[in-house]
C-alpha cells in the first residue's frame, strides 16, 4: 500500500494569507441535538463533494445549517445513504456536492483554502489519478474563471484507519459521536491491516 501526506508546502504556506477564498457548498447533514450524550454537534472535514443533492425530491432540507433531533437527523441520513459507498461515513454535519462562490489572490497548483480542503490544479489532478490514488475531482463552481484556471476539489475516498496511539472514547449509542485525543509527541501511523 502507498501512503501520502496531502499538506500545505513553504511556498503556498507563505502565500497562505494571500488568498482569499469565500466558497461553500450546497448541502449538508445537520447537526444533531443527542439526549444520549447531551451534546449538540457536528463534524467539519468530512465532505462528498462529487455527490450532489439536487435530484433528491427534498434537497432542500439539506440547504440550511441547524441542529436536528436525532430522530430528524437519522430519517435525513437514510435518505442519503444509497447515494454513498457502503462503509463511508456519515457524521452530522457532512457536506455534499461542489463548493461554489469566488477566490482570488496568490496561489499555485495546490491550495488550502481551510485546513481540510485541498484544491488542486486540472493539471495536479491527472498526476494523483495516474497514481491510482483514488480520488473523485469536483470542479469548483466559480461565478467568474479563475485567472489561473479551473480548480479541483479532491473527494479523497477513506482507504486506511489510524493505528494505536489514539485515545478514543466508547461512541455515543445515540448519535454515535466520538471524542479522542493523541499523543502530542507523536506522530499519527495508518494501521495497514486495515487498508486495501
Amino acid at each position: 500500500m502507498d501512503y501520502y501526506l496531502f499538506r500545505p508546502d513553504r511556498q503556498d504556506r507563505t502565500a497562505r494569507g494571500r488568498i482569499r477564498a469565500n466558497l461553500a457548498r450546497s448541502y449538508s447533514l445537520p447537526g444533531v441535538e443527542c439526549p444520549v450524550c447531551g451534546e449538540t454537534w457536528s463534524t467539519t472535514g468530512v465532505q462528498y463533494p462529487a455527490i450532489d443533492l439536487l435530484s433528491l425530491e427534498n434537497h432542500t432540507a439539506y440547504s440550511k445549517s441547524r441542529a436536528v433531533d436525532l430522530r430528524e437527523f437519522e430519517k435525513l441520513r437514510q435518505i442519503v445513504r444509497p447515494l454513498v459507498t457502503d462503509g463511508w461515513d456519515l457524521p452530522p454535519g457532512t457536506g455534499f456536492g461542489a463548493l461554489s462562490g469566488s477566490i482570488g489572490g496568490e496561489y499555485g497548483p495546490c491550495c488550502w483554502v481551510n485546513l481540510w480542503t485541498p484544491l488542486f490544479s486540472e493539471q495536479r489532478v491527472s498526476v494523483l489519478n495516474s497514481r491510482e490514488i483514488g480520488i473523485v475531482p469536483a470542479r469548483v463552481h466559480f461565478a467568474h474563471r479563475p485567472p489561473h484556471g479551473d480548480l479541483y476539489e479532491p473527494q479523497i475516498l477513506m482507504g486506511a484507519y489510524l493505528t494505536s496511539g489514539i485515545r478514543e472514547m466508547e461512541p455515543c449509542a445515540g448519535s454515535g459521536r466520538r471524542g479522542f485525543s493523541r499523543p502530542k509527541d507523536r506522530l499519527l501511523i495508518l494501521d495497514e491491516a486495515s487498508g486495501p
